[in-house]
């Protein structure tokens, strides 16, 4: 009977096997595989809650390893951290071997920021299968976050040497060389991203066969641009724009809608297409075009540090900064200065600080403080409720999806101060004076061990802390 039901979920035919699976609980409630394969249909179809109740009940009457795997990984899903390692820990008591287990372990740690840990168990994987080239990955991805560049990088080439194809080890390789300044070697490495699991999907499927891999931008007559993940890379690589449309090419881009209206007041008129719009990229195949993402275009235009200026390639809105100094004119103060002090980023690993870090800086008279914080913003509504409306909140202004009004809004302040996150690429895309302040753990392309001053944005500095933030920040007030 189970093998029935198994050869329905492997085919995709979840509700007959659904149906026959409670047919079975209904005639035996302490059916542990029923409620386990019930558990996993569930978690098949994205019913997370279901899943999780099920694989609990076929928990409660036979505590397999299996059983505990699957709720592992569904805690996980569901930030139950906690939860997950106990399960894990279960298993790994009765199988000290269990390799998945000491991955996943591992990976727990990892999201919880326990990096000793998360070392340790990447460290036991390596111990049970040293020929698994993911596991180098795993922990070279670990030192990476935190900054350990060289020894990401030994253990990046120990998985490549384990597994030469394989496009995240390429991708994390790639980015530590960013970070390292290595721009020589890095971009090669750095293509491995296109291959990624970040960016498999349905545009991807349609131009995988169509990506342009020459040697020289000379050879390509008919090239489409592709804006890259996360809205801080499209608008970092949009710096290299520019230079390709210099080469009097047939150039079209793929882009994020809300990115739209900088791009033709900063390049001209050019045909910007949404990136949802595959219609349209289906029809520019059809018209022989090739396509290339925008980071790729760094190792034609960035193959060494001594070919980046630095300077700014937005243009803001004129309308809009006439509308945003008025504004601010209205308030008095002798300087405006910008904060944002957050990332949503789901490994944040110090990215997000508090207001309070830069309470000394709020707190002067002469300064006029305006948000730039994106996303939820209960922080603010609390901290200017205690603090008499301190911080300046421009009303109307949507700070994630209006980016045409942010860079503009940035335009007309004297300066930024943010935690990493894409406040720095708005304020460098116009130029504008801006201070990052990063945890010395923390690893970003613009940054490395040796070396503060940043070559992608001229007006941007990175001021490093690890227990002594407010003590930066003050030093760094002197010279507001």
């Amino acid at each position: 009977m189970f093998n029935e039901i198994i050869n329905y979920i492997n085919q995709g035919k979840f509700k007959e096997a659904e149906k026959k699976l409670k047919n079975i609980i209904n005639k035996n409630p302490d059916s542990d595989t029923a409620y386990y394969l019930m558990g996993y249909i569930n978690l098949k179809i994205n019913r997370i809650e279901d899943s999780l109740k099920f694989f609990k009940k076929a928990l409660d009457i036979n505590e397999k390893t299996d059983y505990l795997f699957a709720y592992a990984e569904v805690l996980t899903r569901k930030n139950l951290y906690y939860d997950a390692e106990n399960c894990y820990k279960k298993i790994l008591s009765k199988e000290p071997r269990n390799e998945p287990s000491t991955v996943n372990l591992a990976y727990i740690y990892l999201l919880t920021k326990n990096f000793v840990k998360s070392e340790e168990y990447y460290l036991k994987a390596i111990q049970l299968n040293s020929h698994n080239a993911n596991y180098y990955k795993n922990i070279a991805n670990l030192y990476r976050k935190q900054n350990k560049l060289n020894d990401a990088i030994k253990n990046y080439d120990i998985g490549i040497n384990l597994d030469s194809k394989n496009p995240e080890i390429k991708k994390g390789k790639g980015l530590t060389l960013l970070s390292q300044k290595k721009y020589e070697t890095a971009w090669d490495f750095f293509e491995g991203r296109i291959y990624s699991r970040q960016n498999m999907g349905p545009l991807f499927a349609i131009i995988k066969n169509k990506i342009f891999n020459g040697d020289s931008l000379q050879s390509a007559k008919k090239l489409v641009v592709v804006s890259e993940q996360g809205i801080g890379d499209k608008i970092l690589f949009s710096s290299f724009y520019s230079e390709l449309l210099n080469l009097n090419k047939q150039v079209k881009f793929l882009i994020d809608p809300r990115l739209n209206e900088i791009y033709q007041r900063s390049f001209g008129t050019y045909e910007y297409i949404d990136l949802n719009n595959l219609k349209r990229v289906k029809e520019l195949i059809n018209e022989n075009y090739q396509f290339i993402y925008a980071g790729s275009l760094g190792k034609f235009f960035r193959k060494n540090i001594n070919d980046f200026n630095g300077n700014a390639f937005f243009q803001p809105n004129p309308k809009k900064i006439s509308e945003y100094k008025s504004i601010l004119k209205k308030n008095n103060f002798k300087k405006y200065i910008g904060l944002s002090w957050k990332s949503s980023a789901k490994f944040t690993n110090k990215k997000s600080l508090s207001i309070n870090d830069f309470q000394s800086i709020i707190n002067e008279d002469d300064y006029g403080i305006v948000n730039l914080q994106y996303g939820e913003l209960n922080d603010l509504e609390e901290f200017n409720l205690k603090n008499n409306n301190r911080i300046i909140k421009i009303g109307g202004l949507d700070e994630f999806n209006d980016l045409d009004s942010m860079i503009s809004l940035i335009h007309c302040l004297d300066l930024v101060i943010t935690s990493p996150n894409v406040t720095i690429h708005l304020a460098g895309s116009v130029g504008k004076k801006c201070l990052g302040f990063y945890h010395n753990s923390y690893e970003s392309i613009f940054n490395s061990p040796t070396q503060n001053n940043n070559e992608w944005y001229r007006n941007f500095k990175i001021v490093q802390f690890e227990n002594d933030l407010k003590n930066k920040i003050e030093i760094e007030k002197k010279f507001l």
